[in-house]
């Protein structure tokens, strides 16, 4: 099995790397717990190429690691500025239209309240997500 040359994604030795039970940071901005780690491969005339990497989380949920992000478990702190920057642009700019002041991530931070636990988790995730 060969690899996608390195300029094109530095990560996916990292992310080949990572078990079930291991931590990431995925596409909504919380830390999560893999479930499941799958490779995806294609091929060419030159043999089998792994391109991408899909991690299922504890929650059922799916991230790419091409088209998602997924990046290393960020700290409580991390999370609650990413939030805030994300809110703050699509609160001011209107964008994905939804209403930021009915939002419980959104009406948490704005107060001062906690979005996440110790770890990183959305405290807001039911089990069935």
């Amino acid at each position: 099995m060969k690899w996608v040359p390195r300029k094109l994604h530095p990560g996916l030795r990292w992310a080949l790397g990572l078990k079930p039970g291991d931590m990431i940071n995925d596409c909504s901005g919380f830390n999560v717990v893999i479930a499941r780690v799958d490779p995806e491969v294609y091929h060419t005339k030159n043999g089998w190429y792994i391109h991408d990497v899909i991690f299922t989380n504890e929650h059922g949920g799916c991230c790419s690691l091409r088209n998602c992000g997924v990046s290393p478990p960020l700290s409580v702190a991390d999370i609650e500025k990413y939030k805030r920057q994300f809110y703050n642009c699509y609160k001011v700019g209107g964008g994905w239209h939804f209403k930021t002041d009915k939002d419980p991530v959104w009406v948490n931070l704005s107060s001062g309240k906690p979005i996440c636990d110790e770890l990183g988790r959305s405290i807001f995730r039911s089990k069935n997500e």
